[in-house]
This record gives structure tokens, sequence and C-alpha cells, in this order.
């Protein structure tokens, strides 16, 4: 991956490359945590990235699996794959919830930060219905 500019306006070339350049710096978090929640009747089987599977089932026994990173940039990205527990969904559920938490440290001050993000995802005893309502 990369970028590419052809323009001959000197200063909009040295304004993007120098945006491009400090991006990864100005919006990197340290010593981050990230903490996924889902739904009754749904459980997290993996955490993966890019780079390959983070967490497997066997070491997301408890509810609410975290993984620890030393840094999150803003081309981190995570995938969870769901699973549906024994006994499935409780009845008349119409959405299910993935919600996940990243703590990290600002690299410039020193805050700690989070930054929360909920995924409502209908229900739907069809898998055509369910990816007709999706947004990607």
């Amino acid at each position: 991956g990369g970028l590419t500019w052809i323009s001959s306006n000197s200063n909009l070339w040295r304004t993007s490359m120098k945006h491009a350049l400090l991006r990864p710096l100005q919006f990197t978090g340290w010593d981050a945590v990230l903490k996924v929640r889902v739904s009754t009747g749904l459980r997290i089987q993996s955490m993966d990235t890019s780079v390959g599977t983070l967490r497997k089932a066997q070491s997301l026994t408890d509810d609410s699996p975290e993984c620890e990173l030393s840094v999150v940039t803003p081309d981190t990205t995570f995938g969870i794959q769901l699973e549906h527990r024994v006994g499935g969904l409780p009845k008349n559920t119409k959405f299910v919830y993935v919600q996940s938490a990243l703590l990290y440290t600002n690299p410039w001050n020193g805050q700690r930060r989070v930054r929360v993000s909920t995924l409502a995802l209908r229900v739907a005893p069809v898998a055509s219905i369910a990816f007709g309502s999706m947004d990607f």
C-alpha cells in the first residue's frame, strides 16, 4: 500500500506529505487494552487481525475477553468470530449487540482515553434477510 500524488501545486504536495507522515504519530495509542462484549446467547470464538489470530476460543473463557496491545494506530484492525452458545438466543430477540472498548494512552500528553463502539445486528431466521439490512 502507499499514496501517490500528482500535483503542480507544491504547497498542496507539502501539506499532503506532512499529513501522511505525521498521521500515524498523531493518532497512535500506547499500552492499549481492547475489551469486547456480546449479547446473551452469543460468544466470541476468536479475535483476529491481519497478522493472525490474537486469541482462540480456549483462552476466551470469560464473557468479555480482552487483549493487551503495546501500540494501536489508525491502521490497526480487529475481527471477531461469533458463535451461538448452547441454548441459542433468547426468544423474541430482534437484535444482538457487539460492543468494543479500547483503553489507550495518548503518547503526547499521557492521558488515558477510552473509545467505545457498539454495533446492533438484526436477528433473522434466514441469512439473506440479515445481510439485506447490513450497511457495508
